[in-house]
């Protein structure tokens, strides 16, 4: 199957030269080892490797976000926002979805998405508390495609039903309580200044400065992470089942992991 590695904004396959068009359906998955590639860590890119890859989720476009990166030929690289579909809602809280016909619908005021072809997998609601914004790593693209697409009010209506559920979540039954939340990480060093005792010791002060050199680095590399992901708009290539949306942030809380520990390895100070 052709693949498109790193991709441009211009490089979506059958779109080629402009924007990628919003309501689109793919099949995603996070990229670890791209994800961590910044690094330059050996042992953390090992890690994200062993990590594997899991399935693949169905998505939908729903916003270009380029301007995240800038390439140093001036292009921009290709950053997308899906919302995030499933076989069946959500196990947690089934309120929180949308049907896509002919799946049943469960609640009055969620009727089903109409689509304008159908999805070729069954039982498919929109899981409206699961979305994600990605730099995409790569594109797996063949002679099929999802035909079904979102109309713009849509996307638009598929959007502010997202962010309502999301802002809501734990309101909505069943009533939950709600975790601590993941902060974003900061770090800063915590190389100590140079003492007057062995502002003489040359050794000394070129070790230091060469530790202190390190833990900036890597300070640097940490602060350009993004999580990176894979689409593919094949999907002969993945007949099913489906990953669940929620499932998907799962290497990314990995990689959060694996950052943590770097931070503790270079003796970096961590703020939340």
């Amino acid at each position: 199957m052709p693949v498109v590695e790193a991709p441009f904004y211009d490089q979506f396959p059958g779109f080629e030269g402009g924007y990628t068009p919003n309501g689109i359906f793919v099949l995603v998955r996070i990229d670890p080892v791209a994800s961590v590639a910044v690094l330059e860590d050996e042992e953390t890119t090992r890690a994200a490797a062993a990590l594997g890859t899991h399935g693949w989720v169905l998505g939908a476009i729903t916003g270009f976000l380029g301007g995240m990166i800038l390439e140093p030929g001036g292009k921009l690289t290709m950053s997308l926002r899906l919302s995030l579909f499933g076989q069946g809602p959500p196990s947690d809280k089934p309120i929180a979805s949308i049907p896509v016909s002919p799946a049943p619908q469960i609640y009055d005021d969620r009727p089903p998405l109409e689509l304008d072809a159908p999805l070729p997998w069954p039982n498919i609601y929109a899981h409206t508390n699961h979305s994600t914004s990605l730099i995409i790593s790569r594109i797996h693209h063949g002679s099929a495609r999802i035909e079904a697409t979102l109309t713009e009010a849509q996307r638009k209506d598929l959007c502010i039903r997202g962010m309502k559920d999301q802002r809501n979540w734990h309101n909505l039954p069943p009533v939950t309580v709600p975790e601590e939340p993941v902060d974003p990480l900061y770090v800063y060093s915590n190389m100590p200044e140079p003492s007057e005792e062995n502002e003489d010791d040359d050794t000394d002060e070129d070790q230091d400065s060469f530790l202190g050199q390190e833990m900036e680095d890597m300070g640097a590399k940490i602060a350009k992470l993004r999580i990176y992901g894979e689409i593919c708009t094949d999907p002969s290539m993945y007949p099913g089942p489906l990953g669940a949306p929620c499932e998907l942030p799962e290497p990314v809380r990995r990689i959060r992991e694996f950052v943590v520990h770097l931070i503790s390895l270079y003796g970096l100070i961590l703020t939340l």
